[in-house]
């Protein structure tokens, strides 16, 4: 199961020791913002594995100065980012309170995002 997914991809919000070093699949989390994750990469690229003693800090900023893990990075920023903004098209707030209420509306609104692409996808050419 684990091969199938690949790496995964996190931003800094998941930036802390217990998840760097949490059993799971291969994972590349942001340890700062975009700006200076680039910066790193370009400046002071870093080649193969994290050196021997590296904290999961240090690893991680390590990965992310890999030509693999900038491109990696890189990536992230243009899969998931634009599909929040859309998703914000659609909901820029929710209408209900607690956990399970917020969390139905925010499933229901990605369900009505998801069949508009579904049905534009698949709709006729005019």
């Amino acid at each position: 199961a684990a091969e199938e997914l690949g790496t995964l991809l996190f931003d800094t919000g998941y930036c802390s020791d217990h998840t760097l070093t949490a059993p799971g699949p291969d994972r590349l989390i942001a340890t700062g913002t975009t700006r200076s994750i680039r910066q790193a990469a370009r400046d002071h690229p870093a080649p193969g594995p994290p050196p021997e003693g590296a904290s999961p800090r240090e690893a991680m900023d390590h990965r992310l100065r890999t030509p693999e893990g900038a491109a990696l990075h890189t990536r992230r920023g243009a899969t998931v980012e634009p599909t929040i903004g859309n998703l914000k098209k659609i909901i820029d707030r929710f209408s209900l309170r607690g956990l399970a209420a917020v969390t139905a509306e925010a499933h229901l609104a990605a369900a009505a995002f998801n069949l508009a692409r579904l049905h534009r996808a698949t709709a006729a050419p005019a």
